[in-house]
């Protein structure tokens, strides 16, 4: 039989990192190796509008259409469905990822999709090829989605198959130069000069734990190291990559599980530098150590916010203490800690969130200020989290659908009381600027201005965000610029304290209070 799978993401789509497809690359050679014909079309490494992509389907010849993706994917995938059926009609398309695993009855409505796999589709996927090649039932087929009599059909979850029997993939199939070099640069390697191989491999799937904005939580399996070796050696040899990204939702379930590979990766001498994902109740100082003996330049840490209570509610299962041990200690050990925030979980404050903001700020080594706060970003609430399940109990939707119709283009659910969704908008705008002046010595002056004149708008009559927002962001404006002034002091600046000063001018009018004395330079 003959597949064609697409991925749906398009050159004009934004906020998407260059990754090997690897959820492709697996489907694809396990069709191959029983023997049926694969094609693959990424429309981002070709350069391909959605019109060209159904220009090639219009003359390809195919008999099944994949198409995979994450929630925020549909609405392409809704009109590239469409786009599909306007020409050929007849060619079945089957729907994958998290945009079918839980929310499969809205993915077959709202696409006019034929078929969708909820869960790991290495094996639902070849018995669903199988069954319409040979014309034969495909109903029983575990993690199946599909219509009868204008029903949608669930079946489940997907049966999962062994990490070792899926194949490597086919690398000819795949654009592997635009993978190396348009890919996302690990940000040490950012500064260097010259072309730097960087990849992306994972050596599990699922994560042990359940961060209630998360959808990955599902039971973890590993690779053996052998097996991971053997690719790793695959990889090595074709490809001799400076840079492996391992995308991984959790690379240290356990101290001596990674320890024992990291001193496999010493024993083949490889000579990639890699990254990874941790947490911090994970990590101590021998953990770190081996993995920078083993070439491990940076750790990603989901700090998310530093209030306990939060955390709780949130299932990270780490405490702030431990987040600032975990930093201290990835520092200490020449690595970079890579750190990510987020705001508005019920019952989180402004400040919250700047403790939280003051301690992703400690993980910037001063002396190399590179661009390691990995993301800092409102809460999403995607189906498949314990937050979405939150939202539907305190009803905010009734539905798939209603959330649907409503969050679809932000997937940002406003939680709190005493403040608007824009005043969480602001926060973080706010948080984005001060990220940038870490990084940008050069602009230091001019992003403390435009904070400055931020702060100042608060006070102005005109502004239209309600009186409690304002008066919430100043006070949080407040800190965050007295804390910048105290760290650009430890620039060897000198500055006069932050202060506010009634200028005289009428009340209500633009230019009532100013700032003086924020950046004075020596």
């Amino acid at each position: 039989m003959k597949v064609m799978l697409v991925e749906a993401i398009f050159p004009q789509m934004h906020g998407y990192e260059v990754v090997f497809p690897f959820g492709y690359a697996c489907l694809g050679a396990i069709l191959q190796r029983e023997g049926h014909d694969v094609d693959y079309v990424f429309p981002t490494a070709s350069n391909l509008s959605m019109r060209d992509v159904v220009n090639l389907i219009s003359n390809a010849d195919v008999d099944l259409i994949g198409i995979g993706g994450l929630l925020p994917h549909l609405p392409a995938v809704i009109k590239l469905v469409r786009m599909i059926k306007a020409v050929r009609q007849n060619i079945p398309i089957v729907l994958g990822g998290q945009m079918v695993t839980y929310t499969p009855e809205l993915a077959l409505k709202m696409t006019s999709a034929d078929f969708g796999i909820a869960g790991e589709g290495e094996i639902a996927l070849l018995k669903l090829v199988d069954c319409l090649e040979a014309k034969k039932d495909y109903s029983e087929i575990l993690g199946l989605v599909f219509k009868r009599d204008r029903r949608v059909i669930c079946n489940g979850i997907s049966e999962t198959m062994p990490l070792e029997q899926i194949p490597m993939p086919n690398w000819n199939d795949f654009p592997m130069d635009y993978y190396f070099f348009a890919g996302s640069r690990p940000p040490m390697l950012s500064q260097n000069t010259g072309p730097k191989k960087a990849f992306s491999w994972m050596l599990s799937r699922g994560c042990p734990m359940r961060c209630n904005f998360c959808a990955s939580g599902s039971k973890p399996r590993y690779k053996t190291i052998t097996q991971s070796l053997i690719e790793l050696q695959e990889i090595v040899k074709r490809f001799d990559p400076d840079y492996i990204t391992f995308v991984d939702n959790l690379f240290t379930p356990n101290k001596k599980y990674t320890i024992d590979l990291c001193e496999a990766f010493i024993a083949n001498g490889f000579r990639f530098e890699f990254s990874v994902a941790s947490r911090a109740n994970l990590v101590d100082r021998e953990l770190l150590r081996v993995l920078r003996r083993a070439g491990c330049r940076a750790v990603f840490y989901g700090l998310e916010c530093a209030n306990d209570n939060i955390l709780r509610f949130m299932n990270k299962g780490i405490t702030t203490e431990q987040m600032i041990k975990a930093i201290e200690m990835t520092k200490e050990a020449d690595i970079y800690p890579m750190v990510s925030i987020m705001f508005g979980q019920p019952g989180e404050t402004f400040d919250d969130f700047f403790n939280s903001l003051r301690i992703a700020l400690m993980s910037i080594n001063p002396k190399n200020p590179v661009p390691n706060i990995a993301s800092i970003m409102p809460l999403l609430t995607f189906p498949g989290t314990d937050i979405y399940s939150y939202a539907k109990q305190h009803r905010y939707f009734a539905s798939d659908e209603e959330y649907w119709n409503r969050y679809k283009g932000s997937h940002r659910i406003h939680y709190a009381n005493d403040y608007t969704k824009e005043a969480i908008g602001e926060v973080w705008e706010i948080a984005n600027t001060i990220i940038r002046w870490k990084y940008n010595q050069s602009m230091a002056d001019n992003l403390l201005k435009s904070l400055r004149y931020r702060r100042l708008s608060y006070l102005d009559s005109q502004c239209r965000l309600p009186t409690k927002d304002r008066e919430h962001l100043g006070k949080f404006l407040d800190r965050c610029l007295n804390m910048l002034v105290k760290q650009q002091s430890e620039r060897g600046k000198k500055h006069a304290s932050y202060r506010w000063r009634n200028t005289g001018a009428r009340a209500g009018k633009r230019g009532r209070y100013s700032i003086h004395g924020l950046v004075e330079k020596a």
